[in-house]
């Protein structure tokens, strides 16, 4: 007796996709002109979103600035140390120059620890995970506020360390092995030079 192989239903054939559809996807993908604003209009252009206007509206944007890309100048300003107190103005400064360009400039400060004043006591215990802080905190801002982008003023120490910690960084890898003498076949790296020189 012949056995008969289950036959799967047939699916349905999907007719081809009109050419108006078609032209109506890749211009939606592919734009000249790149869109500066693209985080901040999440909050900008849907009405759903009236309520975030209203606040922005509060702090003295026009219809005109919420068409306009935002952008986050953060500095380390605080007054207890020689190189964080001028920040303040700085900021000012890069805030006026964004808005100059076409854009909105919105100020915010991070902590700040000062090496120099700690140094020597256990305020330093303090001071390496201040550069967490940092880097979170401006995170932190620029995800919720939907900044477009980030200018970042650091002073010294160890925020200055901090402000790439927010940013995203892909790093290079170590130092490839190189051969310096064909003829023996041997491979050093530049790192063994420092530890020959350590040794003798």
């Amino acid at each position: 007796m012949q056995s008969m192989a289950p036959t799967s239903p047939s699916l349905p054939v999907a007719g081809p996709v009109p050419r108006r559809r078609l032209q109506r996807v890749r211009a939606a993908a592919v734009s000249d002109e790149p869109k500066l604003n693209k985080y901040s209009a999440r909050i900008t252009e849907p009405k759903s979103q009236g309520a975030s206007q209203a606040v922005l509206y509060g702090v003295g944007l026009t219809d005109a600035d919420l068409r306009k890309p935002q952008v986050g100048v953060s500095s380390v300003w605080y007054e207890g140390n020689t190189c964080n107190m001028h920040l303040l103005r700085l900021a000012e400064a890069v805030r006026d120059g964004v808005r100059e360009a076409g854009m909105v400039g919105f100020r915010f400060n991070t902590v700040g620890v000062s090496d120099a004043i700690s140094m020597g006591t256990r305020g330093m215990c303090y001071s390496l995970q201040s550069r967490d802080l940092i880097a979170d905190s401006i995170e932190t801002v620029m995800g919720a506020q939907h900044y477009d982008a980030n200018i970042s003023i650091p002073g010294c120490d160890k925020n200055v360390s901090s402000f790439p910690l927010s940013l995203l960084l892909q790093f290079s890898g170590t130092m490839e092995w190189s051969q310096c003498c064909r003829s023996h076949n041997l491979y050093i790296k530049v790192l063994n030079y420092y530890m020959i020189i350590e040794r003798h």
